[in-house]
């Protein structure tokens, strides 16, 4: 591990840009990922790591996703901003090991991954992390990704009233055309947005009230006919960088 790492960083970004819904976050039983540890096994399965492949889960927040690249016999290395969300991470006796770092300096040599594993975090990072997802991916790396995008053309308007965990959501071409401008392929793209129509159910059913994702102040509203005109979905997207080997 050692031989990867420059330096252990404590460079967090855009600390505070995502505050979403914190009493849905400390509600009991709710999973906060769409689809849960199922759809991460199929990131996992589809990034097509096998056991000893180093690979990294950037935005790893409470460890959940590593904890299932453990179970799979994949090395994981645990990245994320915010120090409590890596304290959570620590918490679960991962044997992952965990980084605070910028999501665009990451304290990692370059090509010294196998895969880069990122489930709903890629919108809440700055512009920049995809180009040093590529750098830090061998040739024949893997990224794999998860993460909210806008269905609507509403645009920049409508985001800016947003909460503010919705507001660097892209619309499916522009994803996609965030990653593959870093130098990648999209070579697998996967709508599950009724896996976070599943989600928003259940937060409902669970909590009593759709408050629990707007807050009960002045905003609400305003948020919430935001994130409405946004129609967030939710993507399952698989990229290979450009000109590396194709797997059988």
């Amino acid at each position: 591990m050692t031989a990867v790492v420059r330096h252990i960083g404590n460079t967090p970004f855009e600390r505070g840009a995502c505050e979403p819904f914190p009493d849905f976050q400390l509600t009991p039983g709710l999973q906060l990922t769409p689809g849960g540890d199922a759809l991460t096994r199929r990131a996992i399965d589809l990034g097509g790591w096998r056991p000893g492949d180093f690979v990294l889960d950037i935005g790893c927040g409470g460890g959940r996703g590593l904890r299932i690249l453990a179970d799979s016999g994949i090395v994981a290395l645990g990245v994320d901003h915010d120090p409590e969300q890596l304290r959570r991470a620590g918490a679960q006796g991962s044997a992952a090991g965990l980084i605070q770092a910028d999501s665009r300096d990451l304290p990692l040599a370059s090509a010294c991954a196998g895969g880069i594993l990122s489930e709903c975090a890629f919108s809440l990072m700055p512009d920049g992390t995809a180009t040093e997802f590529h750098r830090v991916l061998r040739p024949d790396g893997v990224l794999v990704m998860t993460d909210l995008f806008s269905r609507s053309t509403a645009g920049p308007p409508a985001a800016a009233t947003a909460p503010r965990c919705l507001r660097g959501l892209k619309s499916r071409d522009g994803l996609i055309g965030a990653i593959e401008t870093a130098g990648f392929s999209v070579v697998i793209w996967e709508d599950h947005t009724d896996a976070l129509n599943r989600l928003v159910a259940q937060a409902i059913l669970t909590c009593g009230s759709t408050a629990v994702f707007w807050g009960r102040g002045p905003e609400a509203a305003a948020a919430r006919d935001a994130a409405r005109a946004l129609r967030p979905g939710y993507a399952l997207l698989v990229a290979r960088k450009k000109g590396g080997p194709v797997s059988e």
